[in-house]
């Protein structure tokens, strides 16, 4: 017969399980921020041109779209793209989210596979073994 009372203890440690996987991890290995990789100054600076995008290390994108004519400094300018400023560092971004999000797979599958070895050998303990086999599953997708 089921029994509900091990059914919502279950559930409870399933729970408790991934948070505690998911704040460990973070602890000790963080993911990486935005703030590490990007300036937060690079926004105030006005692009006018594919070199001074560059050299704060965007990527311009030639679009083919006029812009509105310009004046500066007595000349005309018309600016036919835009920058992307942040492109530089959010490819290194990337490139550290993705080595980030490798190294949390193989934790959470390390954990998974420990967890449920320990499940199966406690499943004499109704709702402890089945939860922690439920568990581990849990991580493997985690």
């Amino acid at each position: 017969m089921i029994n509900v009372k091990n059914i919502i203890l279950g559930i409870g440690i399933v729970i408790v399980f991934a948070l505690v996987l998911w704040q460990g991890i973070e602890t000790f290995y963080p993911s990486p921020e935005y703030e590490d990789f990007c300036d937060e100054s690079k926004t105030s600076i006005v692009i006018e041109d594919q070199a001074q995008c560059e050299d704060i290390g965007g990527k311009w994108n030639a679009d083919g779209i006029a812009r509105p004519v310009r004046t500066v400094d007595g000349n005309e300018l018309e600016v036919s793209g835009f920058c992307d400023r942040d492109f530089t560092c959010r490819e290194e971004l990337d490139e550290a989210r993705d080595r980030h999000s490798w190294a949390v797979f193989i934790i959470s599958l390390i954990v998974a596979i420990v967890a449920v070895i320990v499940g199966y050998s406690l499943l004499s303990a109704e709702p402890v073994g089945s939860a922690l086999i439920a568990s581990g599953v849990w991580a493997i997708f985690y």
